[in-house]
């Protein structure tokens, strides 16, 4: 029949409490405990453990379930709410996030970190990258998209604001600037092959254009507007005035 226990001693080790056994305990249907249940030993559970206590966790020790000690899972773990680690994490297997909320800041999107992340390997985005603060290449970096640029908001690369470049750039299209353009060096021209421009072949030049140094021209020359020579320097020989010709002149007309 019903063994009932009546002592109401508690239980603080395995040699206290109003039931003390030596060896071990074999039962076979369900085993009720009304307070703290405490196992010295290993536990080993081969069906379906329920923790039926809702109380949420907010640290390391508070919580439906709370182990002292690490956690060994051969198999899925599903977390219904949210997921806080407050230590490194070391993963080796894949990890997906498959919540699809997008980012519009630095606290909205599937996935976010408030620190730094470091990536060994290859990051593929499939959609807008923004970068809020400063962003430091120490190797090449290369887009593969090829659109082509017909204004200054159009292109495979578009930047708002300004551009440094230490070195060397090489455009293997047509460039237009819609400002001015100011070249800082002062390299003189001695050749077509020397000087702060250099360019291989034609310029074409809608307006003005002034040279404060000289002006050589190795080929022949074709001016069609009116021609005026400020200089005011009168000549007392062949190589002296404000227009000095080493070879022939030919006039078409007065």
């Amino acid at each position: 029949g019903i063994n009932i226990i009546s002592n109401t001693t508690d239980s603080t080790s395995i040699s206290s409490g109003a039931l003390k056994v030596s060896g071990g305990i074999g039962v076979t249907k369900s085993v009720t405990v009304g307070s703290d249940l405490t196992v010295i030993g290993d536990s080993i559970f081969t069906d379906i453990c329920t923790i039926l206590n809702t109380i949420d966790a907010v640290g390391t020790t508070v919580g439906a379930l709370v182990i002292s000690g690490g956690v060994n899972i051969k198999k899925s773990l599903i977390v219904n709410t949210s997921l806080n680690v407050t230590l490194a994490s070391t993963l080796t297997g894949v990890v997906s996030v498959k919540n699809t909320t997008n980012s519009v800041s630095i606290s909205t999107g599937a996935l976010i970190v408030s620190g730094g992340v470091g990536v060994n390997n290859n990051m593929t985005v499939g959609g807008i990258l923004n970068v809020k603060g400063t962003s430091v290449l120490t190797v090449s970096t290369t887009l593969q998209d090829t659109t082509n640029s017909t204004s200054s908001v159009t292109g495979a690369l578009i930047i708002a604001g300004g551009v440094g470049i230490s070195k060397s750039v090489y455009i293997g299209g047509n460039v237009v600037g819609n400002g001015n353009l100011t070249i800082s060096s002062t390299t003189d021209s001695s050749s077509i092959g020397t000087g702060s421009i250099i360019v291989n072949g034609g310029i074409g030049i809608a307006k003005s254009v002034t040279i404060g140094g000289n002006l050589s021209i190795l080929q022949s020359t074709n001016i069609t507007g009116t021609v005026i020579i400020a200089n005011t320097i009168d000549s007392s020989d062949v190589n002296s005035g404000s227009v000095v010709i080493s070879g022939g002149l030919g006039v078409a007309k007065t």
